[in-house]
């Protein structure tokens, strides 16, 4: 002490109680050093001066044992005097966390709480207090179903019992719930539970925390309903739908019927006047009834090819496993001699793998494809038209190249629309629906086609499965 206070060093922890223990000690030794002294001078040495035996004169196997005492009651007193320091020290440590915790418990915004086994509440923050609207007399005692709702109870007494049963095999439990405020308005709730356990490990109670989530149910809840008016509005346009196909079909059942007819006897009634008055029309009318005959029949086609393109809308999609290679060599073979004739058409497949497809819709795809790619190869010399793949971003695209008279990309949006044309129709022929078709196949694969070209030098069209 006399160190400290001279040195003006700060101490951590009061040593009164240690420098008691210390003092205590050195004393009992001093006064065991006269006691001894008092007895040999009454009973030992009565004839000998009492100073002699207290100091002066001691033999010397009395000085051995007087000092050892003394040494050992000093030692006992050091020993005692480090262990109820640490004995201290551990005491304030333990006050100044237990005095966080609670400053952490009784200031954060969740709810904490601890109950018995008996599933009464022994502690609660204030947070908790706050949220229900109890005062703390009123919650310290009150059981856990004095604040669950009535179709609620049941399920939280059966889940806290549930969890004490379980033991140290426990990890917690989250749940939500919902629990009753003082005035009987329900709070909805995330709790999160653990169980207390005493130095034994036997469970004593559970502990936990209480968060309120009122927003986030009133936004889950909002979701719910915006998607089940969603449900309600598809499931309305879904009928509409249905009701609207089945009008197109009937439309286009009109137009394949109600038309045809028409068309066909314009077509057939200039094919009589050309055959039967050929020889009182001139030159110029000759012309004219072959150009009507011609368009009656190129409308014809085109009706044909609309409903067709209405069909592909409306079929269902039947997918099997494909080998792409062997479609690819049977469709081109049965693609129209007339178009390969006296051509020299150099036809590579280069190998792909097997894909999930319709193979009838392929089919019609590859012979859109392929009839394009003859007919605009018509002027070349020699034709080059290619089938392949490759894979780009762990993703396989099939193609078809051709080395024909190509196209301008600024008018690729045009190029699957319906009756989009890039090229006259006197030079190539055409109803302008094959590619509009080969899309339709393509979208609903749920895949995409797309094309490259530069006038000139020939067009490629990628397409995936």
């Amino acid at each position: 002490r006399f160190v400290r206070r001279f040195f003006r060093l700060k101490e951590r922890i009061p040593p009164a109680k240690t420098g008691h223990i210390v003092s205590v000690s050195f004393l009992l030794g001093v006064l065991f050093w006269i006691v001894d002294s008092i007895f040999s001078y009454l009973i030992f040495h009565p004839g000998n001066s009492f100073l002699d035996l207290l100091a002066l004169n001691i033999p010397p196997y009395v000085l051995y044992v007087r000092t050892a005492f003394i040494l050992a009651c000093l030692a006992g007193g050091v020993v005692a005097s480090g262990f109820l320091r640490k004995q201290r020290e551990s005491e304030v440590s333990l006050r100044e966390s237990e005095k966080k915790y609670r400053l952490l418990a009784e200031n954060t915004l969740d709810c904490i709480w601890q109950m018995g086994i008996d599933f009464k509440f022994t502690y609660v923050n204030p947070s908790v207090l706050q949220m229900f609207g109890f005062a703390q007399e009123e919650w310290i005692g009150s059981l856990l179903s004095d604040h669950c709702s009535p179709e609620n109870m049941e399920f939280m007494l059966d889940l806290a019992k549930e969890e004490i049963k379980k033991g140290k095999e426990s990890t917690g439990v989250k749940f939500e719930t919902y629990l009753l405020h003082k005035n009987d308005k329900e709070i909805a709730v995330e709790v999160t539970t653990k169980i207390l356990f005493d130095k034994n490990e036997n469970p004593i109670g559970l502990q936990g925390t209480t968060r309120e989530i009122t927003e986030r149910k009133q936004a889950q809840q909002a979701l719910q309903k915006s998607h089940d008016e969603l449900e309600l509005r598809v499931k309305e346009r879904t009928v509409e739908l249905v009701a609207s196909n089945k009008e197109l079909e009937a439309f286009a059942y009109s137009i394949s019927h109600d038309l045809q007819a028409p068309l066909r006897a314009i077509s057939g009634f200039s094919e009589i006047l050309l055959k039967d008055y050929l020889n009182t029309l001139d030159d110029q009318g000759q012309h004219y009834l072959q150009r009507v005959g011609a368009g009656a029949v190129n409308m014809s086609q085109m009706i044909e090819d609309l409903l067709n393109l209405s069909r592909i809308g409306r079929r269902p999609i039947n997918k099997k496993r494909v080998d792409l290679e062997e479609l690819v060599k049977e469709t081109y073979k049965l693609l129209s001699e007339a178009e390969r004739k006296d051509r020299k058409i150099d036809f590579t497949i280069k190998p792909c793998p097997p894909i999930l497809a319709d193979p009838q819709l392929l089919k019609i795809v590859l012979t859109n494809l392929f009839s394009n790619a003859l007919k605009f190869t018509r002027k070349c010399k020699k034709a080059e038209i290619k089938f392949g793949c490759k894979t780009e971003d762990k993703k396989t695209i099939f193609y078809i190249k051709d080395n024909g008279i190509g196209f301008d990309m600024k008018y690729a949006d045009k190029l699957f629309g319906s009756f989009q044309r890039l090229h006259r129709k006197e030079e190539y022929e055409g109803s302008g629906i094959g590619l509009a078709t080969v899309q339709r196949i393509i979208h609903r694969h749920g895949r995409k086609i797309w094309a490259e070209s530069l006038p000139g030098s020939g067009t490629t069209f990628y397409f995936t499965l």
